[in-house]
């Protein structure tokens, strides 16, 4: 057994004296000490937002459409998502 002071920062576990991140094995068994006011009641990670019916839909949409004008684009995921999508239409054809 290793005793290490560490801090946790970014969803990781750093050692306090190197600055280093600490890399533990899958399954290994660990000790904590933790201050009462350092545990989270819910992960705010994992927080749900409460779901929109469609007339709360459209009122969001003419809200931020009276906002900016005309919309012509609306945010589907946040930064880091993939996105897959398929255009349909008329491909032009060339004598070749």
């Amino acid at each position: 057994m290793k005793p290490v002071q560490a801090i946790y920062k970014f969803g990781n576990l750093y050692d306090r004296v190197t600055k280093k991140r600490i890399l533990i094995n899958d399954g290994a068994e660990v000790s904590i000490t933790l201050r009462e006011d350092d545990i989270l009641s819910e992960d705010p990670n994992l927080r749900q937002k409460s779901l929109l019916n469609a007339e709360q839909k459209r009122a969001a949409i003419e809200a931020l459409s009276n906002k900016r004008g005309r919309v012509r684009y609306w945010k589907l995921f946040n930064s880091g998502k993939t996105l897959y999508f398929k255009i349909f239409g008329r491909s032009k054809k060339t004598g070749r």
